[in-house]
C-alpha cells in the first residue's frame, strides 16, 4: 500500500506538520533533526498510548540495527526542542514513551465519488470527517502507516505488528469493533465536552466556599464565609441575578451541597453535631425553613438516582474497609451495594445509576464495580504530573469532571475523564484554582468556585517604638529567603527562581534546569540553595540542591511530597517537611550532601513550619492538636541542633487561632532569639505577636489584612519579609458552547 497523507496534528500552540514536515509553535519554526521528526511524528499519531522502544525504532529505521542510546538521543532533541513544553513526552520505565498531549488532527475531506462518478480508488481508506481530537489510535486495517525517513510529507509505508495478522472474518469484526469504538470515544461521535466553552462569574463577594446548581440550570447554591468565620447558605435565583440567605446556623460547617433532582430542596452535609468523626446528611427547601437531618454517618458526597427517589454515598469502615450504600431520599431504607477492603479513597461517587462508583486514591481513580464489590485502576498517575483531588460524575456517566492539582503552582485545575476508556482532557488551564463542582442535569453547565490568590511582599522593620510595614512591589513573590539584607531569592506564579532586590526592585531570574520548577527556594551557604520542585513530566515534590547561578542540580530526597527546606547554619543538615500523609505530617532532617533521611519529630502532632534560630543551635517548631469546635493547640516546641531532642515548649499567653485554611502558618525566631513571632487570626485580619521564650507576657507588633503566608527575619536581624495572601473565591459558570 502506499498513499500519501497529508495531515496537520495541533497540540496546544504547536502545529506537526507533515506537508512541510515541520514543526511549528504559534506558527514559528522549531528546528528539529530529520530523525528527531520522525520519533516525534509517529509519538503523535499514537497519543495517550505507551510505545515501546523497539516499536519506534522498528518504525524510525526500519533496515538498520540502531542501539537504544540513539532513540534515547532523538527524545532529548525533541524534548530540548519543547523546551518548556517538555513533559509532552513521558518516559514510561521499562516500556517505552508516551505521547501526553490532546492532539487535533486535520485530514482532507473524503471524495465520495470522482467526476466520472465512480468511487474512490480500491486500496484507499477515507475517515469522514475533516478535524479529529484524539489521543487513541485506532487499527484500521492490517497495514498501518508509519514513517519512511524521507519525502515531502508523513508518507506512509506497510508495517506489520504481529498481532494484526489475522483471518479475513476476524480482521472485519475487529474493524466494525473498534470503527464503533472510534466513534464513541475519537470520532464525530465522541463526548468531549467543554473544549469550548463560555464562563460567567455569579458571584462577586470574595467568599464564596462552596456552591451547586441545580438540575434545571436556574438556580445556584452558595456557602459564603462571613467575617466572623461562620458559614451561611444562599440561594440565587440565575434568571433575576437575585440572592437571599435560606441558613445562617453557625453550628453548621459545611463539607458539600447538592440540588435535589426537582430542585425543591438542597442537601448539604456537615460534621456530626453528636457523634465525632463522622458526617451528616441535612436537607433544606430551596425557599428556605427549617433543616431536617436525613441521613447519618456519611463520608462523600451523595448522588441521587431512581428519579431523586434514592441516594447512594460511600461510608468509611476503618483504615482498610469501606462500603457504599443507597438509602431513601426521605432517609431510612439504607441497603449495603458493595464492601471494599481497601484502604479509604480520598473522594468518592457514585455513577448516575447507582451500579458503581470512582474514587480517588493517592492522586489516581479507580473504579468500584457494585455487582462484584472489587476495584480496579481507570486512570493511573504513576507516570504523569497530574494529580487528582475531588471527582464529579457527568450526569450521562460517561465521564468524569476532575479537579487536578499541579505540583508546580498549587494551583487545581478543571478535566475531564472519560468513561470506560479515553486519554483525560483540558478544561481550563490558567492561574486561578477551581473546585466544588456540580453540572446541570443535562451536563451542558458546570458550577464551580474560582479561587484566586493575590500575594504582596512586604517587608517590616524593628524600630525601637516597634514595627513599621514597608510594602515591596514584588507582587509576584510567593515564597522567599534571605539572601543578605537588601536581596531575596524568590518562586513566583511561574515557579521559576529569581534573585530580587528589594530597595531597588531589581529582578535577576536563575537559569534553572529545564523541564523542571522550583518552590519554596532557601539559602544554604554563601553559593547554594535548596528548594523544594520536581519535573513537569513526573509526579513528586522532592528537595533539590543548586548553585545561586541554578548550576550543579542535585536531587536529595524521594519525596513524593518534600516541602519548607532548610539549612541549619552548620551546613551539615537540611530540614524539611515530609507532607506524604497531610493528616500525618513528618518534620525530617538529611544530611546537606544527600543521604538517608531521619525523621525529627516524635510521636506527639507536629506542623511542618518551623524555624531556626540566627546562631543555628535552637529549632522551633509549631504543634497541631485537635481542639473542640474546630479549634487547634500550635503551642511551639524547642529542639536542639545538636541532639536533635525536644527541650522545650514556649506557653502562648492565648494560644495562636490560625486561619482555617492555613492552620500550618509560620512561626519566626524574632531578633536576638529570645522570643517567638507568631500570628493569630481574627475577623479577616491576622496580628503579628511576639512571645518571650521566658513566658513574660506576648507584645501585638503588627495587625495585617489577608492570611501571611511566609515570615523570614533578614540576616542583620533587622527586617522581616512577608508574603501576605489574599485570597478572592467566588462563583462561576462555565456553559459548554457545542450544544
Amino acid at each position: 500500500m502506499s498513499l500519501t497523507l497529508k495531515e496537520i496534528y495541533r497540540f496546544e500552540e504547536f502545529e506537526l506538520n507533515c506537508v512541510r514536515r515541520a514543526l511549528l509553535r504559534e506558527g514559528q519554526p522549531v528546528p528539529l533533526p530529520p530523525k528527531a521528526f520522525e520519533v516525534l511524528a509517529y509519538l503523535v499519531i499514537h497519543p495517550g498510548e505507551v510505545v515501546t522502544k523497539e516499536e519506534l525504532i522498528q518504525a524510525v529505521w526500519p533496515e538498520s540495527f540502531v542501539e537504544e542510546g540513539n532513540l534515547a538521543h532523538q527524545v532529548s532533541s525533541i524534548r530540548r526542542a519543547f523546551a518548556d513544553r517538555a513533559g509532552y513526552i513521558v518516559t514510561v520505565p521499562g516500556r517505552g514513551y508516551q505521547f501526553t498531549a490532546e492532539v487535533e488532527r486535520h485530514i482532507p475531506a473524503p471524495p465520495e465519488r470522482s467526476d466520472s462518478g465512480e468511487p474512490p480508488p480500491a486500496g484507499q481508506t477515507f475517515v469522514g470527517m475533516q478535524t479529529v481530537r484524539e489521543r487513541t489510535h485506532i487499527v484500521m486495517e492490517e497495514a498501518i502507516t508509519t514513517l519512511s525517513p524521507g519525502g515531502s510529507s508523513c508518507e506512509a509505508k506497510e508495517w506489520r505488528r504481529p498481532w494484526v495478522r489475522t483471518s479475513l472474518w476476524a480482521g472485519a469484526s475487529m474493524l466494525v469493533a473498534a470503527v464503533a469504538g472510534w466513534y464513541e470515544y475519537a470520532g464525530p461521535g465522541a463526548h468531549k465536552p467543554f473544549q469550548d466553552f463560555s464562563i460567567v462569574q455569579v458571584t462577586m463577594t470574595g467568599n464564596v466556599a462552596l456552591t451547586a446548581i441545580s438540575g434545571d440550570g436556574k438556580y445556584m447554591a452558595t456557602v459564603v464565609d462571613n467575617a466572623e468565620g461562620e458559614e451561611n447558605l444562599w440561594v440565587n435565583d440565575l434568571a433575576t441575578n437575585s440572592t437571599r440567605s435560606i441558613l445562617g446556623d453557625k453550628v453548621f460547617r459545611y463539607e458539600n451541597i447538592i440540588f435535589s433532582p426537582d430542585t425543591n430542596y438542597i442537601y448539604f452535609r456537615v460534621p456530626g453535631l453528636d457523634k465525632a468523626a463522622r458526617d451528616d446528611l441535612y436537607r433544606i427547601p430551596v425557599m428556605g425553613g427549617e433543616p431536617t437531618r436525613i441521613l447519618a454517618d456519611l463520608d462523600g458526597p451523595i448522588t441521587f438516582f431512581d428519579n431523586g427517589e434514592r441516594v447512594c454515598f460511600y461510608r468509611r469502615l476503618g483504615e482498610a474497609k469501606y462500603q457504599f450504600v443507597t438509602a431513601s431520599s426521605e432517609g431510612g431504607d439504607e441497603k449495603i451495594q458493595a464492601t471494599v477492603r481497601s484502604p479509604s479513597p480520598d473522594d468518592a461517587t457514585c455513577s448516575p445509576e447507582a451500579r458503581r462508583a470512582a474514587v480517588t486514591q493517592e492522586g489516581g481513580v479507580r473504579i468500584v464495580d457494585f455487582s462484584s464489590s472489587t476495584e480496579k485502576s481507570w486512570y493511573d498517575p504513576r507516570n504523569v504530573p497530574d494529580y487528582i483531588g475531588s471527582i464529579r460524575w457527568a450526569p450521562d456517566g460517561h465521564g468524569l469532571i476532575v479537579s487536578t492539582l499541579l505540583a508546580a503552582n498549587y494551583r487545581t485545575q478543571l478535566k475531564y475523564l472519560p468513561y470506560p476508556y479515553g486519554p483525560i482532557r483540558t478544561i481550563t488551564n490558567d492561574l486561578n484554582s477551581y473546585d466544588s463542582v456540580s453540572l446541570t442535569a443535562d451536563g451542558k453547565t458546570i458550577a464551580a468556585v474560582q479561587k484566586i490568590d493575590d500575594t504582596n511582599f512586604e517587608v517590616a522593620r524593628f524600630l525601637k517604638s516597634g514595627t513599621a510595614p514597608r510594602r515591596a512591589s514584588l507582587q509576584w513573590v510567593k515564597s522567599f529567603d534571605w539572601i543578605n539584607d537588601d536581596e531575596i531569592i524568590a518562586s513566583g506564579v511561574d515557579s521559576g527562581l529569581t534573585i530580587a532586590n528589594v530597595r531597588k526592585n531589581e529582578n535577576r531570574p536563575i537559569n534553572i534546569a529545564k523541564n523542571h520548577f522550583f518552590i519554596q527556594p532557601s539559602l544554604c551557604g554563601s553559593n547554594s540553595l535548596v528548594a523544594s520542585g520536581g519535573s513537569f513530566d513526573r509526579r513528586g515534590i522532592k528537595i533539590f540542591r543548586m548553585t545561586l547561578d541554578g548550576g550543579n542540580l542535585q536531587e536529595l530526597t524521594p519525596g513524593p511530597v518534600d516541602i519548607f527546606p532548610a539549612c541549619t547554619l552548620d551546613g551539615k543538615w537540611i530540614i524539611y517537611g515530609n507532607n506524604q500523609d497531610p493528616n500525618a505530617p513528618q518534620l525530617m532532617r538529611i544530611p546537606s550532601g544527600g543521604g538517608t533521611p531521619r525523621r525529627i519529630t516524635g510521636g506527639a502532632p507536629m506542623n511542618i513550619r518551623f524555624s531556626l534560630s540566627s546562631d543555628g543551635k535552637l529549632l522551633a517548631v509549631l504543634g497541631e492538636k485537635p481542639l473542640p469546635n474546630h479549634h487547634w493547640d500550635f503551642t511551639p516546641s524547642l529542639f536542639s541542633t545538636e541532639s536533635w531532642q525536644k527541650i522545650a515548649s514556649v506557653a502562648l499567653a492565648a494560644g495562636p487561632n490560625m486561619p482555617d485554611g492555613y492552620p500550618e502558618g509560620p512561626i519566626s525566631f524574632a531578633p536576638g532569639d529570645k522570643s517567638i513571632l507568631y500570628l493569630t487570626y481574627e475577623e479577616g485580619t491576622e496580628t503579628l505577636w511576639e512571645q518571650p521564650l521566658d513566658g513574660s507576657p506576648r507584645k501585638r507588633l503588627l495587625s495585617l489584612p489577608g492570611t501571611v503566608r511566609v515570615l523570614k527575619l533578614s540576616p542583620d536581624g533587622t527586617q522581616l519579609g512577608l508574603v501576605i495572601l489574599t485570597p478572592r473565591s467566588d462563583a462561576v459558570l462555565f456553559r459548554d458552547n457545542r450544544q
